[in-house]
Parts: C-alpha cells; sequence; structure tokens
C-alpha cells in the first residue's frame, strides 16, 4: 500500500512540474531571429537568418559561414522560444537538437530528465548532460 501512495505521489510531482513548463510557441522564422540551424550532417550551429524566400533560409552561422537551408532545418533558439516562461518538459525517448560544445548542436535523444537537466545520447553514440535551456524538440 506504502508502495503504490508513493507511486501515485510521484506521479504527481511529476505531472504537477510538467504543467509550470512551457512548450515552445509556435513561431514563424523572420530575418534577424536568432536560430538553431543543420549545418552538416547531425551537426547544427547557432545562426541569424538574412532572408527568407518560399522554403529557403539564408543563414550566418555563428562564426561567420553563411548557408541556405531548408526550413524544415532551422529551429528558433531556445532563447528565443522560452522567453515568456520555462523550457517545455522533456522525456526519455524525445528527439531533439542539444547543445554540445560552444555554438555547435547535434541531433540526440534524451536519456533522462532531472529538474532542470536531461541525460542525452548524441546521434554519433556519445552522452552528454545539458541544461533543458539548451535544448531543442526536432521533430524529423
Amino acid at each position: 500500500m506504502i508502495r503504490k501512495l508513493f507511486a501515485v505521489a510521484i506521479l504527481l510531482i511529476t505531472v504537477s512540474a510538467c504543467s509550470n513548463c512551457q512548450e515552445p510557441a509556435k513561431m514563424d522564422l523572420a530575418p534577424g531571429m536568432k536560430v538553431v540551424a543543420s549545418w552538416q550532417g547531425n551537426s547544427w550551429w547557432v545562426a541569424t537568418i538574412d532572408s527568407i524566400s518560399g522554403d529557403d533560409v539564408s543563414l550566418t552561422y555563428a562564426d561567420g559561414e553563411k548557408g541556405v537551408k531548408n526550413k524544415s532545418l532551422v529551429i528558433p533558439h531556445p532563447e528565443v522560444q522560452y522567453t515568456s516562461g520555462k523550457p517545455c518538459c522533456f522525456k526519455a525517448g524525445d528527439k531533439v537538437v542539444a547543445k554540445w560544445k560552444n555554438n555547435n548542436w547535434w541531433v540526440a535523444t534524451i536519456d533522462s530528465v532531472q529538474k532542470d537537466t536531461a541525460n542525452v545520447t548524441y546521434s554519433d553514440g556519445e552522452k552528454g548532460i545539458q541544461s533543458t535551456k539548451d535544448i531543442v524538440r526536432y521533430n524529423q
């Protein structure tokens, strides 16, 4: 009986914690917006949108390199997504793009979530712990 009560208490705490989180706003991409954009393969970099033409997004990456990517490979940066609330709740198995080092981000899968951090496995098999503020959902 005590185990069942404990399990219910943990479930309620988890549900209430997630109800306080805010999913990223559905945002339209716009020139000047800070984003995380695909660079090569599973490597993503912080960039700024220069212009948009149809599904093509012209970017300047943080290192100054220029590129053009399809809109599906450009995600608003967490600083832009979460300006009005806490980062969204993640759960084990979620597909994301997570910060790796400096301005480099990688496609990853959430392994587990703590209060403000998540254990992730990057697409190359490397594991890491990242702040939930440095993770964005990736639905590809």
